[in-house]
């Protein structure tokens, strides 16, 4: 915070008479957060290979096997 308002002071954004007291609201709130799993990894990692392989499609041949 202090880095943010010398920056202010410095750029002349803020004067020091706007900064001599500061409020600061310290609340946390909870956020839902979703750590990475395997599963996850491994579905956005398969998305991007599908993505890939649609934007190349137009050059590609599609094989099958019966």
């Amino acid at each position: 915070m202090t880095e943010t308002l010398s920056t202010a002071k410095r750029e002349q954004v803020l004067r020091e008479s706007e900064i001599k007291r500061v409020h600061v609201d310290t609340t946390v709130q909870e956020k839902a957060v979703a750590f990475p799993t395997d599963a996850r990894l491994y579905h956005k990692a398969r998305r991007a290979l599908v993505r890939a392989a649609r934007a190349s499609a137009s050059t590609c041949v599609r094989l099958t096997c019966a």
